[in-house]
């Protein structure tokens, strides 16, 4: 029984656990990983998201209220699993399911992103001060011929779909997250002294942070680049990033955070249920307890703080800027 429990509890993936990569099954390693995610989920959903959104709407012409319900489905998909995977994922394989939590944030962004991809160029108008050569390959919006109004309709139709795309990848995104801000924080609760739970934990909640204001910071930069950048020579390009017709390249950051989650997610997934010195641990944390409830007390405590911060967050989804500024409070 105690030759399994050691397997049990060696870092790797599957059958393959090598001895060199022993090293990282430690809490130190994991929390690093988990630093690693919480930077890009603050990268892309708090960061990217909120500063792309003026892109969107005037791309695929989106009103406001369609806007905010693509940044709102962030937060209604997370909740839908919140609540549920915060009590019954306590018993679950906790790694495995953060990494598939990660993984299907890599195809939520991939998801995201596809309108860009799938859809025809940006069709805008130009004007005689932006113009460098006064004539343009595209379809001007104002063309009033009968071809240009019928792919212009056409093309209207597509942008449901994209609508569509926008909500399905955002509720992907709040759901692939759950897994590593309930049972990803128990798990480093469980695996370190009780004196680190709340430094290593101020650790990850601060990688968010950062990766909000990097977010905003490196999706503004993204919006100089001209959207399809990947379709035009952007050399001739009779448009300047001051025009009003102008629109940024919203997708970039998406396409980056794609492998940026594969590569964390993988690392997560390589680690036990429970890591080397797990009932060391609790044995100690019991003899500093006051009574024999005390674990029970705290992990009540830590159920009550998910439902707390996801009734504020929740609050707070018609303005961004509180939510970031709560992400920074934590």
């Amino acid at each position: 029984m105690v030759a399994n429990q050691n397997e049990d509890r060696r870092y790797g993936c599957g059958p393959i656990k090598l001895s060199c990569t022993q090293r990282l099954n430690s809490i130190r390693w994991h929390v690093f990983w988990q630093c690693i995610f919480t930077f890009f989920d603050g990268f892309i959903v708090s960061g990217v998201v909120n500063v792309i959104i003026p892109a969107l709407e005037k791309r695929y012409e989106l009103s406001s209220s369609k806007s905010a319900i693509i940044v709102s489905a962030n937060d209604f998909g997370a909740f839908v699993l919140l609540i549920f995977l915060g009590y019954f994922g306590e018993r679950r394989h906790k790694p495995k399911l953060m990494g598939a939590g990660i993984l299907l944030m890599a195809f939520g962004c991939l998801v995201f992103s596809l309108p860009q991809f799938i859809g025809e160029k940006y069709a805008y108008t130009i004007s005689e001060h932006s113009s460098k050569n006064g004539s343009c390959n595209l379809c001007s919006k104002r063309n009033t011929t009968s071809s240009c109004s019928s792919d212009v309709g056409e093309i209207k139709e597509y942008y449901k779909v994209y609508y569509a795309l926008f909500i399905v990848g955002q509720m992907l995104l709040g759901i692939g997250a759950v897994p590593m801000f309930t049972i990803g924080l128990s798990y480093i609760d469980e695996n370190c002294k009780q004196k680190l739970t709340s430094f290593y934990i101020g650790l990850t909640l601060c990688s968010d942070a950062v990766g909000v204001a990097t977010g905003y910071i490196v999706g503004g930069s993204f919006l100089n680049v001209f959207v399809d950048v990947d379709k035009l020579d952007v050399a001739n390009l009779p448009l300047t990033s001051s025009d009003p017709q102008w629109v940024g390249a919203w997708w970039i950051g998406f396409i980056i955070a794609v492998p940026a989650f594969i590569l964390v997610a993988f690392p997560i997934l390589g680690y036990p249920r429970r890591l080397p010195g797990y009932e060391e641990l609790q044995k100690q944390r019991k003899s500093e307890a006051y009574d024999n409830d005390a674990e029970e007390i705290t992990a009540q405590a830590s159920f009550v703080l998910v439902v707390v911060i996801t009734i504020c967050k929740a609050n707070m989804v018609p303005n961004p800027v509180h939510v970031f500024d709560f992400k920074i409070l934590m």
